[in-house]
């Protein structure tokens, strides 16, 4: 199987899995493991894999020059950071806020239209 090597955030893939996630981090797979298993990490259980999904609030990248031992320069945004766990809790909750929040006002005009007796129009809900 071929290593992916990723220069900046937008060729990440949408999901990191915990060799990914390892490699960002500088720690080991079985530490990033237990990492994804933590009760409060925004990790996600799709079929049997665990997976992060990549969030650009979550992880912040840093342009960096790097030169070879030829000298060449090359560019690029290789260092990330990953937010402490606690902000990245704040976060996912902020997130969750929202789409909830949003699901109300979204039930509140459906049962406002059908007191009015109105159909609802899909492209203005």
């Amino acid at each position: 199987m071929k290593e992916a090597t990723y220069t900046n955030f937008e060729e990440l893939p949408l999901f990191l899995n915990a060799e990914t996630l390892a490699k960002m981090l500088g720690v080991s797979v079985s530490s990033s493991y237990e990492l994804m298993h933590e009760k409060d990490f925004p990790a996600i259980r799709i079929g049997s894999r665990l997976v992060v999904p990549i969030d650009k609030e979550l992880i912040a990248t840093e342009p960096i020059d790097i030169h070879t031992s030829q000298g060449k320069k090359l560019n690029g945004n290789l260092l990330y950071t990953i937010l402490p766990i606690e902000q990245a809790k704040q976060y996912f909750y902020n997130c969750q806020f929202e789409n909830i929040y949003r699901q109300i006002a979204e039930e509140k005009q459906m049962k406002h239209l059908e007191r009015l007796n109105l159909k609802p129009n899909k492209q203005s809900v």
